[in-house]
């Protein structure tokens, strides 16, 4: 199903769609994703261990996942 520009701003929907797409590759031969799907997948991860967005993430948090020290370039 093709994507409009209105689903690329709805990110549950484009969450649940990830979720549900099948491997495009046996796994462990190759890597399909690419700048904008790789970017709802690591906002998730984030939204599921800290409870907030991408978006609203702070320094403090980070610590609580793990991290002593981060450099945003």
């Amino acid at each position: 199903m093709p994507l409009t520009a209105e689903d690329l701003l709805d990110r549950p929907k484009m969450v649940e769609l990830l979720a549900a797409q099948g491997p495009l590759f046996e796994p462990g031969s190759n890597s399909g994703y690419q700048a904008i799907s790789h970017g709802y997948l690591v906002g998730e991860v984030i939204r599921r261990v800290t409870g907030q967005t991408s978006g609203s993430s702070s320094w403090p948090t980070w610590p609580a996942c793990g991290t002593t020290r981060a450099r945003w370039r």
